[in-house]
């Protein structure tokens, strides 16, 4: 695990407009000239499907494809319920950070009743792109994860609005 950390630590975030299917107040989306919904402030969520992140997992899970990688402040706005549709099969995760995951703070609930929050440790399996999920709020500090899964190499859709300058809504730590 402190493998994976550490390549993470090295992974410079950026926001991800694409992520609608994450916030549902409609106060906080913005729609381009063809109608397309992007978020203004996205979260810090970027997917990797290749280099030293990616190699890394494949030793530990050989069939996954791609590695989303989370960073959370308690700030930030929460992660509404919803599924991952264009991943394939299960998934697995896990959190680390500095914030406090006391009861289930900053926990992975799953509509099916199964809340994972251990620190530190992969839980799953679970199919994102069948089943509702979404993530609880924690009080302080910042939850950190890594969602496993096989997926497609691109995303479909293309890479948002290069006149969305998201470094103005939060800075990086």
């Amino acid at each position: 695990m402190q493998e994976l950390i550490d390549l993470v630590d090295k992974h410079k975030f950026t926001r991800n407009g694409l992520r609608t299917n994450l916030d549902k107040n409609p106060d906080n989306f913005i729609f381009d000239s063809s109608g397309r919904k992007w978020l203004k402030k996205g979260p810090y969520s970027n997917t990797v499907r290749s280099g030293p992140i990616l190699n890394h997992v494949q030793t530990i899970f050989p069939d996954c494809t791609a590695v989303c990688l989370n960073r959370k402040r308690a700030e930030s706005p929460p992660m509404a319920a919803h599924r991952d549709k264009t991943n394939e099969g299960d998934s697995y995760i896990c959190f680390w950070g500095d914030y406090d995951n006391s009861n289930n703070q900053g926990a992975l609930c799953l509509e099916d009743g199964r809340i994972f929050s251990d620190k530190f440790v992969f839980h799953g399996p679970y199919n994102g792109a069948k089943i509702k999920h979404w993530v609880l709020t924690h009080s302080e500090g910042v939850r950190h994860s890594a969602v496993i899964f096989r997926g497609p190499k691109v995303y479909p859709k293309g890479k948002p609005l290069e006149t969305l300058d998201n470094s103005k809504h939060e800075s990086t730590p």
